[in-house]
């Protein structure tokens, strides 16, 4: 017997996002995070699927799932852009089949004790091939391929590769047989069932994380794991265990995935965010990953290639067209090229240069050829378009109705274009120079903004004239609020990763971790002392010598609230300290006093993908002074002041400082805490 796809050219970018985060975690970029799902309901997938995690288990042994609402929770999963897992209920061919079918980017099956059983899973689950001749899953009905944003004969070629199999080890047979199991071609995961696994072993379900013989039957797995070059996995009932599980997994096996049971009522965006990033933490001791070195390919003339600079390191395809000559690999002050930037932000980005449009819409079309064959775009289905110029949208936009992958565009112009814009069939964003008697207008398919302060479209392009780098970054926000949700993401979790940067500087107190949370180059503001860095030498330099050793060890960051945008996370929080060192960032030159402060802040952190790219601090340095006893009630008022119609400059005057304690502190906090307008009682003083 011969097989024509023998040895199939497997499609890099047909890796789903579950593959990406475990290759990731293999490379030491922290754990693929799962959440389980145990009822059902496409609208319910729908809400749990963006909450921050790699993937989403579906439970058909355990949960209250069908298979009709197993395949409207995958479709509902994957078209969030996160991989949908099914765990069947028992390992039966047949089960295996409905759920590949269905379009599972993984199956978990339950209670694997052999391995001629291992064996016979992978079989259900393969087409025949070289690889593996004796698979016997047949080719059914074509849902599958939505699923992985392929066509159907992509998803044949890549099934194989890119449809992975996770079997629990939950039981003292398959614990006595672990070796065998893990030695199984074909086997991608052994996931630990802590629960089952100690009521195997003659305890309560629950105490497995303190019975003896269920950990060492746990380091066990992960040894035979380890050996074998497998994934491992373990499973959590809560927050707390979830934390043990990851520490477990990460002291033994650099490969590890985490599920974690949320189930209605208890699925919440900050109580993952809060486990993601606890388990994301890294150890200090080591020194953090390198920043990635970004590699530019190119495709044709005028037309290149660059892959993802986030931590994640892959995401969705984004074309960009822009003038000839413009700067590729540059960063001057702080500011990066336009490919730089948007590849920090997490896309495969294709640069065509005007030169290259001179063949109109084909050199679109060798764009997405380009994206569908690189190995870190995750979709080539859902691009976007952003043309840094109208003449370059004019050369395109009128055939774009050929490429159906092209799902929506922004563009940069001046007020007067607007006529002579060529229109499209998707969704677009204009960012239009000059000024309007309405700043925003929104027609079908289209959102125009108008920006008053620049006179020329090229506001948006570094390193010429005309840039206007707050116009610029207002724009680039609302570029990214249009386009994201039309292309699927790339969506990070941006409260953790703001809370992992504020774990290095407060908790862990390692500059070297902090700034890996950071862009190549970013800059931090503290607005009311002038204190920070721009640029990544000036800004290390600065959390070393001025920042992060310079906090007292009683410092408290007490959240108030947080708005989190497309891009940013805003803050207010309590700065809470004892003034028992000089804080030279807060206080330059102040002695310390020996007081306590509690100090109201703002804080605007700007986030590049998955990385942050600035923060704007602000504070109440008044109240600061005045809890350390270092600002009066009163100072001399240096001015004449008028005594009804005569200046009585012979006089002299304090006014009453309009500054107070810690009662700002207890205003923010609590806005019944203290009277409002009080200080319209403040008068000055004769001396």
């Amino acid at each position: 017997m011969s097989y024509q796809n023998a040895s199939p050219v497997v499609n890099p970018s047909a890796k789903t996002r579950l593959q990406h985060s475990l290759e990731q975690a293999k490379d030491g970029g922290g754990p693929s995070i799962g959440q389980w799902l145990a009822l059902p309901g496409h609208a319910l997938a729908k809400t749990v699927a963006p909450l921050g995690q790699d993937w989403v288990l579906i439970d058909c042994e355990h949960g209250h799932i069908d298979d009709h609402n197993m395949y409207l929770q995958i479709s509902a999963i994957s078209s969030s852009g996160v991989s949908p897992v099914v765990r069947i209920p028992a390992d039966e061919p047949w089960m295996v089949k409905r759920a590949l079918d269905a379009g599972a980017h993984a199956i978990m099956v339950p209670m694997c004790e052999t391995k001629e059983q291992a064996e016979r899973i992978v079989e259900s689950a393969k087409y025949p091939s070289k690889s593996y001749p004796n698979g016997f899953r047949g080719t059914g009905a074509m849902f599958a391929p939505a699923a992985f944003n392929l066509t159907g004969r992509d998803y044949l070629l890549n099934a194989n590769s890119n449809v992975m199999i996770f079997v629990q080890i939950e039981s003292r047979k398959g614990v006595e047989n672990v070796e065998e199991i893990a030695s199984v071609g074909g086997i991608d995961m052994l996931f630990i069932g802590p629960n089952d696994l100690a009521s195997s072993l003659g305890y309560v379900a629950f105490d497995h994380a303190t019975t003896p013989e269920v950990q060492q039957a746990t380091q066990r797995i992960l040894k035979a794991t380890l050996a074998a070059g497998k994934y491992a996995g373990h499973f959590a009932l809560d927050a707390a265990t979830a934390i043990l599980s990851a520490a477990i997994v990460l002291a033994d096996v650099p490969k590890i995935t985490l599920g974690l049971l949320k189930v209605l009522g208890s699925i919440c965006r900050e109580s993952l965010s809060r486990i993601v990033s606890i388990a994301m933490y890294a150890d200090i001791s080591q020194p953090p990953p390198p920043l990635p070195k970004p590699r530019l390919d190119e495709v044709q003339s005028g037309i290149s290639i660059l892959a993802p600079l986030s931590r994640r390191g892959h995401g969705p395809g984004l074309i960009i067209l822009v003038p000839d000559s413009t700067p590729q690999l540059t960063i001057t002050e702080g500011v990066p090229s336009l490919i730089l930037k948007w590849a920090e932000e997490g896309y495969t980005v294709v640069e065509i240069q005007a030169s290259a449009l001179t063949a109109g819409a084909d050199a679109v079309a060798s764009a997405l050829d380009a994206l569908k064959s690189h190995d870190r775009c995750d979709s080539h289905h859902a691009v976007g378009l952003i043309a840094y110029g109208p003449e370059l949208w004019n050369r395109v936009a009128a055939e774009l109705s050929r490429f159906p992958s092209i799902v929506g565009a922004g563009l940069y112009g001046d007020s007067e274009d607007i006529i002579s814009l060529s229109a499209a069939d998707i969704p677009v964003v204009q960012h239009l120079a000059g000024a309007s008697s309405n700043n925003r207008e929104r027609t079908a398919g289209v959102t125009r903004y108008y920006y008053p302060a620049v006179s020329s479209s090229e506001f948006a392009i570094p390193f010429q004239t005309y840039f206007h780098y707050n116009s610029e970054g207002i724009s680039h926000s609302r570029t990214l609020r249009a386009l994201k949700p039309l292309m699927g993401g790339p969506y990070f979790d941006l409260e953790a990763i703001w809370e992992e940067h504020t774990h290095y500087e407060f908790t862990d107190r390692s500059m070297e971790h902090t700034m890996s949370t950071m862009v190549q180059e970013p800059y931090v503001n503290h607005i009311p002392t002038l204190t920070g860095g721009i640029g990544r030498e000036k800004l290390s330099r600065f959390y070393r010598d001025n920042f992060i050793f310079n906090n007292s060890t009683d410092t408290v960051n007490e959240l108030i609230s947080r708005t989190v945008g497309i891009d940013r996370v805003i803050d207010e929080f309590m700065f809470k300290f004892t003034h028992n060192q000089e804080v030279d960032w807060l206080l330059p030159g102040v002695p310390p006093t020996g007081l306590k402060a509690e100090v109201p802040f703002t804080a605007v952190v700007s986030i590049r993908g998955d990385r942050l790219h600035h923060e704007h601090i602000s504070w109440d340095q008044g109240t600061l002074l005045k809890q350390l006893g270092l600002l009066p009630d009163y100072l001399p008022y240096p001015y004449p002041v008028r005594n009804g119609k005569a200046t009585e400059s012979h006089k002299r005057y304090e006014y009453r400082v309009p500054v107070l304690g810690v009662e700002t502190a207890g205003k923010l906090r609590d806005k019944n805490s203290v009277p409002s307008n009080e200080l319209f009682g403040f008068k000055i003083r004769e001396v």
